[in-house]
């Protein structure tokens, strides 16, 4: 049990940290001209109350109503509480939000009900926070013959205020290059299937006063292209002092199996301020894919074993995708080399568009080059679609040897000396681990020379002594 609970805190805590990743500047104005401003982190769909609870002010609430709570007070001037609301006069604080310059909240800071539908128009429900979104308090005063708000809060650049903040952004895709891109944009450049997509991101820490954002690090994410799941990568860690900036670049692979549309790039970017805040930014750009109509590419063609000897028999591989928006049933392949006197044709191969297997063809086959002459050879494979119109070729090199016969491998050797007889016997035993079995050794052209005189040299020996037996013979029975 203990290690569960172990693991389920630092689960809480994991979690927590993936939660707690939006940024909500806050713009207070005091009644003396003061302005308070600051950069609070919070979760997405947090309210008002909530944000404001993780300001440096010093806040006075009323009991909650049906309606939430009412803001008294702030850093020790307002009105006092009256239960659910607060002893107003002319003046009160009032909340308002950012949105092309400031607006009087149509609803409370919290209470029943949902989020805000945004709607100025519409009263149901609270505010709740999300990334990006500036909020002001300020004290306000209506005459007496009219609701008109006399005051607001100054207008302020979020980025002054939650100062991590995305600058640039350059997206360079198959080598064309889109420059100035923010969020929001549509990368100019369409992609195609196996395409190399680079993003530069420029990260800048917008203080002016002493801030350091430490471990900054952007995480880009391409939703959805890879079958359904994402493609993300994510850059190392780096800090950045007030009013410093840095580039950093990620690579991209446009997946060869890939639908035809657009995604959304998701580019994100935080870093922990050495004043405790956590800072973030992100954009949103979109990726568009555009296949061609018709596109057989060679994903894969090899030659194993590529280097022959005598044994010239070897297997080639080759495999083909439809890249192409459309259903292909005439597709076909040729293996040739005009020096080998090779050509494998296949036709009527059908590969459907899409990402699903049915868009794949692989085969392999033998190839005997029993009569190639040694030498380095290309064998080029090229795909067709409707049957005759060439796409895409790959090339793979083989290298055919001389065939030369093996020779036997000399081991051991034909003689051994006699042991030493003073050499004990665990010695004789350890030597006797060490020994090779000896065997024949064969000295080729020189033995056979000594061995064919040997031969010649005992046939004309045995010659000779027949020849003097016949001559003594008769000349035994002459005598006679």
């Amino acid at each position: 049990m203990k290690r569960v609970f172990v693991f389920m805190t630092l689960f809480a805590i994991v979690l927590a940290g993936m939660v707690l990743a939006q940024n909500v500047a806050v713009v207070v104005e005091m009644p003396d001209g003061t302005v308070n401003q600051q950069c609070v982190n919070v979760d997405d769909g947090t309210s008002a109350y909530d944000i404001l609870a993780k300001t440096k002010n010093t806040l006075i609430w009323s009991s909650p109503s049906l309606y939430g709570h009412a803001l008294c007070k702030v850093n020790g001037v307002g009105d006092d509480v009256a239960g659910t609301v607060c002893n107003w006069g002319n003046e009160f604080w009032s909340f308002f939000i950012y949105d092309s310059g400031w607006k009087v909240s149509p609803v409370g800071f919290d209470g029943t009900g949902g989020c805000w539908n945004k709607d100025y128009g519409s009263f149901m429900g609270h505010y709740c926070g999300e990334h990006g979104a500036m909020i002001g308090l300020a004290r306000v005063s209506t005459s007496t013959n009219s609701s008109i708000y006399q005051n607001e809060p100054p207008v302020v650049e979020f980025s002054n205020i939650c100062g991590l903040a995305i600058t640039d952004i350059e997206v360079k895709v198959a080598g064309e290059k889109d420059k100035n891109l923010e969020d929001g944009d549509k990368i100019g450049e369409k992609a195609k299937p196996g395409d190399s997509v680079e993003f530069s991101v420029e990260v800048s820490n917008l203080f002016s006063q002493d801030i350091e954002i430490q471990d900054v690090v952007v995480t880009i994410t391409i939703e959805d292209i890879d079958d359904g799941d994402e493609l993300e990568e994510e850059a190392d860690e780096f800090d950045l002092k007030d009013g410093k900036d840095k580039s950093v670049d990620l690579n991209f692979e446009v997946p060869m199996i890939v639908d035809e549309e657009e995604y959304t790039v998701l580019i994100e970017v935080e870093g922990d301020g050495d004043d405790g805040v956590t800072y973030r930014d992100q954009a949103e750009l979109t990726l568009e894919v555009k296949k061609d109509k018709h596109r057989i590419n060679i994903n894969e063609f090899g030659i194993a074993p590529a280097v022959l000897g005598c044994d010239r028999r070897t297997t080639a591989t080759i495999e083909m995708i439809n890249l192409g928006r459309e259903d292909e049933d005439e597709v076909a392949y040729e293996i040739r080399n005009d020096f080998l006197g090779l050509l494998i044709k296949k036709a009527d191969i059908e590969l459907d568009e899409g990402d699903e297997d049915d868009s794949i063809y692989r085969e392999s086959m033998y190839l005997d080059f029993s009569d190639a002459k040694p030498g380095t050879y290309d064998i080029i494979a090229t795909s067709l679609y409707d049957a005759t119109k060439k796409d895409d070729t790959a090339t793979y090199q083989i290298l055919v040897e001389k065939c030369e016969p093996a020779e036997t491998e000399i081991t051991g050797d034909a003689t051994k000396e006699s042991p030493d007889p003073e050499t004990t016997k665990d010695e004789a035993k350890e030597e006797a681990v060490v020994v090779t079995q000896p065997v024949t050794e064969y000295k080729y052209a020189e033995e056979e020379e000594v061995l064919d005189t040997t031969m010649i040299l005992l046939i004309v020996g045995i010659v000779v002594v027949v020849i003097l037996i016949g001559l003594l013979l008769s000349v035994a029975f002459r005598k006679r």
